[in-house]
């Protein structure tokens, strides 16, 4: 998508009709897909690093794409940002919980389904997004004029805390579409009154001046709760056969205003010998803390130390 945008931009520049404003638009998956394209042209490829580069970097490794310049904003029609979790998915009936556990189980066994399982919570394609956008956002605070994320009411699959990463741009505008769920917010035909409401929101999303929008609607920043003070975070983690009951008090003796510190403590359930030995299992929790990763970038954009007790 990134070398089909650079190719038509160029294109149009040779022929002296550039483009002057380019909108990327995505549902859900395609939403990430969205946000990838605009990062690989930023030339943010922690999934695909300069061959030259020995260590990722806080900075781009490529150049950037000449399109990106004409970038007005990106709109999300229920932008999947951190991904979908099954232990998060509302609204479910037992037998959507049957189907959804046993294609998980077959995807992962028979080497299939690889799109939906690639955009699980803290894999690897997520959590590269979310680490490289907060990465360029803090690098370059004004690198996205824009993002607006429409989401609906009644959404089984994304929350508005989802978005905590897409919050840390400048202009994030968060959208509420009533009468709306996940599938059915791109449904914007004009003989239903939810229909019509769709339409012109989206039509406001991709078309009002952005400072209008922000006054409308509301940014959903609170949700982040940033702390610049923060120079150094400190994840807890404890082991197998394990209840961590000693963390808290470590916490206590790491956690001190005065030395900028913050102590991330995410204690998962009793993990067994067994599950140790599960890949699935272990490998549920790393994505756990890839997530957990992600969000402190987000919340602490000063810090510039990492360590793991």
């Amino acid at each position: 998508l990134d070398r089909r945008l650079e190719e038509l931009f160029r294109t149009r520049q040779a022929r002296g009709r550039p483009y002057r404003k380019i909108v990327l638009v995505g549902h859900s998956i395609g939403a990430l897909i969205a946000r990838r394209a605009y990062l690989y042209a930023k030339g943010y490829r922690s999934d695909h690093p300069h061959p030259e580069s020995q260590q990722l970097q806080p900075r781009p490794d490529h150049e950037q794409r000449a399109w990106t310049a004409a970038l007005d904003r990106i709109v999300l029609l229920a932008g999947m940002n951190r991904g979908w979790d099954m232990r998060k998915i509302d609204n479910r009936t037992w037998i959507k919980q049957i189907f959804l556990w046993t294609g998980t189980v077959l995807g992962r066994t028979t080497g299939t389904g690889k799109l939906p399982l690639g955009v699980e919570r803290g894999a690897p394609f997520i959590g590269n997004l979310r680490i490289d956008w907060v990465r360029m956002v803090n690098r370059e605070p004004d690198a996205v004029r824009s993002v607006v994320q429409l989401l609906g009411e009644h959404d089984d699959l994304v929350t508005p805390g989802d978005d905590l990463d897409a919050i840390t741009a400048p202009n994030f505008v968060f959208i509420r579409v009533d009468d709306s769920g996940h599938t059915n917010i791109r449904d914007m035909t004009t003989d239903t009154p939810e229909g019509r409401r769709r339409s012109e929101l989206f039509t406001e999303a991709i078309t009002h001046p952005v400072d209008q929008l922000k006054t409308k609607y509301t940014t959903n920043d609170k949700l982040l709760n940033k702390d610049p003070s923060v120079k150094h975070v400190v994840f807890i983690k404890h082991g197998i056969r394990d209840m961590a009951d000693w963390s808290t008090p470590l916490r206590w003796e790491l956690e001190n205003p005065s030395n900028q510190v913050h102590v991330v403590i995410e204690k998962f359930p009793y993990f067994s010998m067994m599950s140790f030995l599960l890949l699935w299992d272990r490998q549920s929790e790393v994505r756990r803390f890839v997530d957990e990763y992600a969000t402190a970038l987000a919340r602490f954009p000063n810090a510039d130390r990492f360590s793991s007790k």
